[in-house]
């Protein structure tokens, strides 16, 4: 099993490359917890977008804390250089 699971709160994300085994640990959540509700579609969680690429990989980014670390150290965007990791 390759299950992850994060969690902030009240709010969870389950990863897994076989959506039986996501069933099986959220049905296991349920039997703790009767209330629980589904999305199936994440795009973002506490400010980490999730993007699926063709290959199958999730590329999770932070735009937004990002922009804010750029306002916090007052810099601006054109001094900002982009690292692509190989």
């Amino acid at each position: 099993m390759k299950t992850m699971f994060f969690c902030y709160v009240d709010d969870g994300v389950f990863l897994e490359p076989d959506d039986d085994e996501i069933d099986k640990a959220i049905n296991d959540l349920r039997n703790l917890k009767d209330d629980l509700e589904e999305i199936w579609v994440i795009e973002d969680y506490i400010g980490v977008n999730f993007e699926r690429k063709e290959d199958g990989c999730v590329k999770l980014t932070q735009p937004r804390l990002m922009q804010q670390i750029i306002v916090e150290v007052k810099t601006s965007t054109r001094r900002v250089t982009k690292h692509t990791p190989a």
